[in-house]
């Protein structure tokens, strides 16, 4: 026969619990409902974030491209050196033109821009080094809505790869004198490699500034809803596919541009 005091016999069972720090245990079932119901939430919303955080990393670095390559542009006027208006010529580092002089290409004077920030210079064989394809013919790169290869030769006048992970491509054909400026804000290492999504292209315009391809003062490729379309990756223009060219104006236009996406 105990001769010990219950408490329980004077002092409501509830208040006896808490006095003595008393808690009833879960069953297995309730933690397995509960952990049921996390991992249905889980699968549920992570998706959705990491797509926002991707989306947010797009924009930043979309900024800041954008900002890099405006810098270089004063960087090249510190050294005397005016863009627009200019002959410039294409991929190689040197090349005769048809007057008979002997030029220095654009990339090479648009990378002496960069200088202490880019780690890879390259010349016309930088397409079958890197993305093991013959130049100009596509399959690096794909259309914003990712169906096409996009048209190889808007993009393969020389490359140089940046310290902080992008790449840099330009357009000048046999020459220009208003070069376009393509930047893969991840690289060419990395996914998707698409126009519009992570690849984007920028024009050196009249008192060179830099606009956004598709921005309606461009001189070529000024209208973005006709090379940024969210329907159909058949947009070509004479030599190919696309699709994405002019994504950088709605990028820069378009508050919500990054969040929508085509998958």
């Amino acid at each position: 026969m105990s001769l010990g005091f219950d408490f329980r016999r004077f002092i409501h069972l509830r208040f006896y619990n808490k006095i003595f720090k008393f808690k009833p245990a879960f069953t297995l079932a309730e933690v397995l409902i509960t952990l049921a119901i996390i991992g249905i939430v889980a699968a549920l919303t992570i998706p959705t974030l990491i797509k926002d955080f991707q989306a947010k990393q797009y924009e930043v670095k979309f900024k800041q491209a954008y900002s890099l390559i405006t810098n270089a542009v004063g960087n090249l006027h510190s050294q005397g050196i005016w863009i627009y208006g200019q002959r410039w010529l294409g991929a190689n580092k040197y090349i005769v033109d048809n007057l008979g002089g002997k030029n220095k290409s654009f990339i090479f004077i648009f990378a002496s821009a960069f200088k202490g920030l880019y780690s890879e210079d390259s010349s016309d064989a930088y397409f079958t080094m890197l993305f093991g394809f013959k130049r100009g013919t596509g399959g690096a790169y794909k259309t914003f809505l990712g169906k096409k290869d996009f048209n190889g030769t808007l993009y393969d006048d020389g490359m140089f790869q940046l310290n902080n992970g992008m790449t840099i491509m330009l357009q000048t054909g046999a020459f220009v004198y208003s070069p376009i400026i393509i930047v893969d804000l991840n690289g060419i290492y990395h996914a998707p490699n698409r126009f519009g999504l992570d690849t984007f292209a920028f024009i050196i315009g009249e008192n060179d500034i830099v606009y956004p391809l598709g921005h309606p003062k461009c001189g070529e490729y000024n209208d973005a809803d006709l090379y940024c379309n969210y329907n159909s990756d058949d947009i070509t223009n004479s030599n190919g596919n696309a699709n994405g060219y002019t994504c950088a104006y709605k990028a820069m236009t378009i508050k919500d541009y990054f969040k929508n996406l085509p998958k």
